[in-house]
């Protein structure tokens, strides 16, 4: 197919010798001379005729003559400048204003139509063609996009089965559970993989480093471990920080502190309920005793038997304590959590053991 050149080329109409004609104004005919210089006429062309010099700009069927605007403006004002603004009533100096403001109002009139006159054979003549030659390009460009997607399309549908497979055969090594625990991982693969620039020799290198250190932090954090009470937590810690070990064993750490709090106080209370009943069980049967010697005609003497202590109303000891220290300031403070059940119970057991008073307000499912 031939190459086809257009050459494009803006040319400005010159006016070396301005052109004229004729027109009748009122039955005076006038020589009208168009351009942009001065213009050259011989005698002949002005024999007879009043001659007057116009310069007008003419843009398709729309003409304006700047030099008759400026002497309209001009007159307009010469006629308000003619008052003398310092002794003049109000009624005269408000006329003057609504002169100047007509004047203004009248120009920008002319401006808008001139603009609409020439805009309408520029969009007819040049833009509307142009845009229609655009259209037809990028009509052409169309094919060639849906081609370049598919193109990119396959390449990336076969570079992920690349990199499934290099995956597979590297985590073919590891536990079927380390093996599971990686693939939940949403940041494990690296979106720089995909590019043309990354080689399966790379890729292959780059996972089989990822897959060390998961396993290694698998191991340091104890995620897979039986014994873990907190694994499933963990794993959803270490899942949503992107593998941060650090920030995962910290969170291991509070969580075992909250844990071991909440067995201490359940502990106290197991403790505690424990004496009141070996102290309750201890009244019962020393009452029963007392029934069943009554019942056999014995005698009961009303308070020769002491009391069990949880019944007993002993007088206070007076013991001297050290000044107690002023209590510190108390405040209500509100707050959300989103967690799991084990974790609301480890925050509300950590709260108890601060001594901390709480009341549930609502609760829903996230």
């Amino acid at each position: 197919m031939a190459d086809i050149q257009a050459e494009f080329e803006i040319v400005e109409p010159e006016f070396a010798q301005p052109s004229f004609m004729v027109v009748d104004d009122n039955g005076v005919q006038k020589v009208e001379i168009i351009g942009f210089e001065d213009p050259k006429v011989s005698a002949s062309d002005i024999a007879g005729r009043e001659v007057t010099v116009r310069k007008s700009i003419v843009l398709g069927n729309g003409r304006i003559n700047i030099n008759e605007l400026t002497a309209y403006v001009e007159n307009k004002v010469a006629s308000v400048n003619a008052m003398d603004v310092a002794t003049a009533d109000e009624q005269d100096i408000k006329k003057a204003q609504a002169t100047l403001n007509k004047t203004a109002s009248e120009l920008s009139g002319v401006r808008i139509a001139m603009q609409k006159v020439w805009s309408q054979p520029f969009e007819e003549n040049i833009a509307g063609p142009i845009k229609k030659l655009v259209a037809f390009i990028d009509e052409q460009k169309q094919p060639i996009a849906n081609k370049l997607n598919e193109i990119s399309e396959a390449f990336k549908t076969a570079r992920l089965a690349e990199i499934a497979e290099i995956k597979d055969e590297r985590l073919a090594k590891e536990s079927e559970a380390v093996d599971k625990f990686i693939r939940s991982l949403p940041w494990f693969d690296d979106e720089k993989w995909l590019n043309k620039g990354a080689t399966n020799k790379k890729i292959t290198s780059e996972i089989d480093a990822k897959v060390v250190q998961v396993a290694s932090d698998i191991a340091a954090i104890g995620l897979l471990n039986s014994d873990n009470p907190f694994g499933s937590q963990l794993m959803e810690v270490y899942r949503n920080n992107g593998g941060n070990l650090a920030n995962t064993l910290l969170e291991r750490k509070r969580l075992e502190e909250a844990a071991e709090q909440y067995a201490r106080v359940q502990a106290d209370i197991r403790a505690r309920q424990e004496a009141e009943r070996v102290e309750r069980e201890k009244a019962d049967a020393e009452a029963k005793e007392r029934r069943e010697a009554f019942a056999q005609g014995g005698t009961v003497s009303i308070g020769a038997t002491e009391m069990p202590k949880f019944m007993r109303d002993e007088p206070e000891m007076v013991i001297d304590l050290p000044p107690a220290p002023e209590q510190e300031k108390r405040y209500v403070v509100t707050f959300k959590i989103k967690a799991t059940k084990n974790q609301v119970s480890s925050v509300i057991s950590h709260m108890k053991g601060l001594g901390v008073a709480y009341s549930l307000v609502d609760h829903k499912e996230a």
